[in-house]
This record gives structure tokens, C-alpha cells and sequence, in this order.
């Protein structure tokens, strides 16, 4: 959706008559007056002026339309924000002076703002002169380059993306707006965190890198029998790569002391199968793409090489869709139709049903805190042809689920030449809570057809 804001500049005469009669001299320079019957007629070109989003500078002419010359001021009612230049002076009869007004837009907040503010002379005429402005304020942290894929580390608290245009791993801290950034030797295809937010490996074609994010260095490259789709950096000092194509396939299981790579025991997996690592670390799920009716399953990764244990025991009874996210405590799995399973170490009812999310659609990103009890999801928006995430945040409340409302993530505002501006929705691709549950912040990018510069950005919500 394109809002635009159409900027407005009239050229309306405003004047306002006065007859004088046996005026004194005294305010009048150059000439006595000797008529009794001599009009004072002081008009403005514009009766508004209307601010873009990006004009500081606006200006207009006072003109003397009388027989009689007068003197002019400015009466700005205290408004510090508005400067006129110049702020008085002296017309003679028939001659007119053009006027900058500047505007200060240092203390507002994103907001449409309207006042008058007068122009008068000696004769005590008065002429009202309307002043709008459109504020925005930016909010997002704009983000050079094309995001890729995005984690969070609840350790440290900060968001860590990897990008292409630069080839990159970069690290948000949202407390003091800083980033710190590794250069990444090939383009990313997914990022990993470890548990403890140390490391983390960002997958590659042929290759994952390992990167300390305490020292911010990439430390080793290693290379992999496959195209990496997902990853895995696990709590046993392993890496766990998924493969992008090749149909059935095997799980490479990287030893990061040596370099040896295995793969997985039991049943093949689809390819591009979207995993996360449970909070317990003992475990990876992974929703299948690809195969209808899709699933979940589990594999064990406690002596290292991964072990294919099950699927789901259902076989068409509920929608899974591709995709999956674990609750912070690890008993819920949500799938990217909006359905709910139960996550035990129990085989008997492990992925077993326990709901839905309610709303339309299915879900592009989704996170759980149980320190706010809050669960935030941003849905897909109903398009056959595409996948395109929403502009909404979903709220839930973590016991039963119960839908709470939503709260709408903020534009992107593009400059549109002229002063003024269009605005252009964004969409959430990634969310997370903070390690408080007091802040949710989604890395978005503004929709197609914008020509913005920085099309990505991290918008911060604040959780209530």
C-alpha cells in the first residue's frame, strides 16, 4: 500500500482594507499623506504554507496594495520552531518583499502539525498566515546490503544477520546502536548461534564459516559435501549442515575439532528442511519441504553423527508447511500453518497435537518468551504466487494461545523529489524478543517498487 503526500502551496491574495482618514504621518516614511481618502491594502501570495516531510524552507511575498506606505512585522506567538527572514520592514505603496520562513523540526515526534501565525503593519491590520508541516521521525536502524538470514542471542542480547552486498556477519546491539561485522569469504545461505552465543557458523555453498563473536574473527573455514539450505551449530562442538538440493539426502555432521565430516544415521531427509536446535541442545527438529502431506521430525545428536529417530504420528491429519519455531522452555513446537505440538522427550507423545494459532494465513516469523508470556508471529500475506510477509505483528498469550490483538510494524517514508514523500509498508522477515521480554524487534524490508536505498531495516516494538 502507497500513501502519498501531496504537497500544497497557494497563491491566494489575502487583503485586508482599511480607509484612513487624517492619518499622521508619523508612521509613514518618504511623503506626508495629504489625502484624507488613501487606502492601506497589505496582502499575502499564500494564505498556507504546507511543509513536506522534507522541506525546512518556504517562502511568500508581502505586497502593499494601498496608496500609503506602513510598516510590517512578524507575530509568531513564541513558536521557537518557525524563523522568519526578514521579520519586519517597511513597504511603499505598490512594492512587495519576499519572506523565508524556516522551520526547526528538531523536537517532534512523527506527527501532521497545523497553527496560525500573523503579519502585521502600523495600521493594525492583521493577516493570518496558516502554517502545516508533516513530520516524520525514523525509527528503524536501516540496514546496508540484502539480508539473508537473521538469529538472536539472548546471552548478549543482540541480533545477528548475515547479508549479501556486503558478504557479511554483522552483530545489532540495540543498547547503544552499535554494530561490529566480520567479512564473510563467500555469499551466506543461513546463520547458526550456539546456545552459550559465543560462535556462530554461517553456512555457505561447499562451506560454513566458524566466527567467534566475542573477538568478532572469522577463525576457520570448512568445507562440506553439500550446498548448505540450513545449520546447526550445536552445544557438542559439532556443526549439522542441511542440504539445499539433491531431493533425499544426508546430514552432514562436521566434527569442528578436525574437520571430519559424517552423515546421519536412519531414514534420508528431504532437501531444504528448515531445522531449529532445542533448548536442551540434545536434540534437532526439522520441518520437511517438498512432500505432501509434509511433517516434522527429530534426530538425536548426543554422540555427535546425527540419528534420524522419527517423524511426526501424523500422515495428513494437520498441515505443517515448512517451516518451525521451538518455545524458550522447549515444549512447544509451532509449524508455519499455525499448528501447535507438544515437544517431549517422550516418544509416545512427542509432535503430538496442542492446537492453533488463530488468524488466516501461515506464519513467516514467530518467537516465544516466557519472561513477557507473550508469544509475537508475523504472518504471510494470502498470495498464491508468492510468499510476502505481512506488515502486522500477531500478539498471543503463552498459556492457552489467546489471541490479544496487533500492533502494525512502522513504513518506510521514500523521498519523492519534490519536498515531500511516499510511504511504503514494511514486511517482517524476522522477529525476536529480548532476553527481558520487554522489547520485539523484527528485521523488515520495505515492499517491492520503492527504489529505496536501504531496503532492510531493524524496527524495535516495545512489549506490553
Amino acid at each position: 500500500m502507497k500513501v502519498t503526500k501531496k504537497l500544497k502551496f497557494f497563491y491566494v491574495p489575502l487583503s485586508i482594507l482599511l480607509m484612513v482618514a487624517g492619518c499622521s504621518s508619523d508612521n509613514v516614511i518618504d511623503q506626508p499623506q495629504t489625502d484624507e481618502n488613501l487606502l492601506t491594502i497589505m496582502s499575502l501570495s499564500a494564505s498556507t504554507l504546507d511543509y513536506g516531510y522534507f522541506e525546512d524552507n518556504r517562502s511568500f511575498y508581502i505586497k502593499n496594495e494601498g496608496d500609503t506606505n506602513f510598516n510590517w512585522s512578524w507575530d509568531n506567538n513564541s513558536n521557537t520552531f518557525l524563523d522568519l527572514n526578514p521579520s519586519s520592514g517597511n513597504l511603499t505603496a505598490g512594492d512587495s518583499i519576499e519572506v523565508n520562513m524556516f522551520l526547526d523540526r528538531t523536537d517532534f515526534d512523527t506527527q501532521n502539525f497545523n497553527l496560525d501565525t500573523f503579519i502585521l503593519n502600523d495600521y493594525d491590520q492583521s493577516a493570518t498566515l496558516n502554517i502545516q508541516f508533516d513530520n516524520y521521525v525514523e525509527t528503524k536502524w536501516l540496514i546496508d546490503g540484502t539480508v539473508i538470514d537473521a538469529e538472536y542471542d539472548r546471552n548478549n542480547d543482540v541480533i545477528v544477520v548475515v547479508s549479501e552486498n556486503p558478504n557479511e556477519l554483522r552483530v545489532f546491539d540495540p543498547s547503544d546502536n552499535s554494530i561490529a561485522s566480520v567479512p564473510l569469504n563467500l555469499p551466506p545461505t543461513c546463520v547458526s548461534i550456539g546456545l552459550d552465543g559465543n560462535y556462530a557458523a554461517v553456512g555457505h555453498n561447499g562451506w560454513f564459516s566458524y566466527i567467534n563473536l566475542s573477538t568478532m574473527i572469522l577463525e576457520h573455514n570448512y568445507a562440506v559435501t553439500a550446498n548448505t539450505y540450513d545449520i546447526i551449530l550445536a552445544p557438542n562442538a559439532y556443526v549439522y549442515v542441511f542440504p539445499k538440493e539433491d531431493q533425499w539426502e544426508r546430514i552432514r555432521c562436521v566434527n569442528l575439532s578436525n574437520g571430519v565430516e559424517t552423515q546421519h544415521n536412519g531414514n534420508s531427509i528431504r532437501e531444504q528442511t528448515k531445522v531449529k536446535l532445542h533448548p536442551s541442545g540434545n536434540y534437532i527438529y526439522g520441518a520437511d519441504n517438498g512432500l505432501s502431506p509434509s511433517d516434522f521430525e527429530k534426530y538425536e545428536i548426543g554422540n555427535g553423527t546425527a540419528q534420524y529417530l522419527y517423524d511426526s504420528p501424523y500422515h495428513g491429519d494437520f498441515p505443517f508447511s515448512g517451516n518451525i519455531w521451538i518455545s524458550d522452555d522447549g515444549s512447544r513446537l509451532f509449524a508455519k500453518s499455525r499448528r501447535v505440538f507438544n515437544s517431549t522427550s517422550n516418544p509416545n507423545n512427542d509432535m503430538t497435537y496442542n492446537g492453533e494459532l488463530v488468524g488466516d494465513g501461515k506464519i513467516m516469523t514467530l518467537d516465544f518468551s516466557s519472561a513477557a508470556q507473550k508469544l509475537y508471529a508475523v504472518f504471510l500475506n494470502d498470495n498464491n504466487w508468492e510468499e510476502v510477509p505481512s506488515n502486522e505483528v500477531r500478539i498471543y498469550e503463552t498459556d492457552y494461545l489467546a489471541f490479544q490483538g496487533t500492533t502494525l510494524l512502522p513504513d518506510f517514508l521514500i523521498p519523492d523529489g519534490n519536498g515531500g514523500g511516499t510511504f511504503y509498508e514494511s514486511q517482517g522477515y524476522f522477529g525476536f524478543f529480548n532476553s527481558a521480554g520487554t522489547k520485539y524487534y523484527v528485521v523488515v524490508k520495505i515492499e517491492e517498487g520503492s527504489g529505496a536505498q536501504n531496503e532492510w531495516a531493524i524496527a524495535t516494538l516495545d512489549v506490553e
